[in-house]
């Protein structure tokens, strides 16, 4: 699952040259995105390497295809608070690289997925089981009071 042309350059000639089937997943609305993409011919990314798009220490953001790049310009935003998103793309999800994804948790103490997919059966629910059956013992963020019966938080 690709988020910028470099990534699909070198995922796509990883798909093409590996042995087994393989499934290519593009966000539509990334075919007008423009990037820079090594011309080596041997240029490749290995499936199963999670890319740390943008360090930090306060949350870590786990974001794929499209919503890379929204989860940057969010983590910018964050930044001008005093928040330091650390932004991460699987780009591949069978191999998953749950160990980066992990390592990051256990240093922020926080996760947010962001994702385009149904509620069951996305990726983002598969990330999200992932850092609840791995990591959970990471997180160490309050979890903000329920008001019963309404759709808020109260605030403390």
């Amino acid at each position: 699952m690709p988020s910028s042309p470099r990534d699909a350059a070198g995922l796509l000639r990883t798909a093409i040259r590996d042995d087994n089937p393989v499934m290519f997943l593009e966000h539509k609305a990334l075919y007008v995105t423009k990037g820079e993409v090594p011309d080596e011919p041997d240029f490749a990314i290995p499936f199963g390497e999670a890319h740390v798009v943008r360090s930090g220490k306060d949350v870590t953001v786990i974001a794929t295809h499209l919503y890379v790049e929204k989860a940057l310009n969010v983590a910018k935003t964050l930044a001008s608070a005093g928040v330091d998103v650390e932004v991460i793309d699987p780009r591949t999800i069978v191999p998953f690289d749950k160990d980066t994804i992990l390592s990051s948790i256990k240093k922020t103490g926080r996760a947010v997925v962001v994702h385009e997919a149904h509620k069951i059966g996305g990726v983002g629910a598969e990330i999200a089981a992932t850092i609840m059956e791995d990591g959970f013992k990471y997180l160490d963020a309050r979890l903000p009071d329920w008001e019963p019966n309404t759709a808020r938080f109260r605030s403390t």
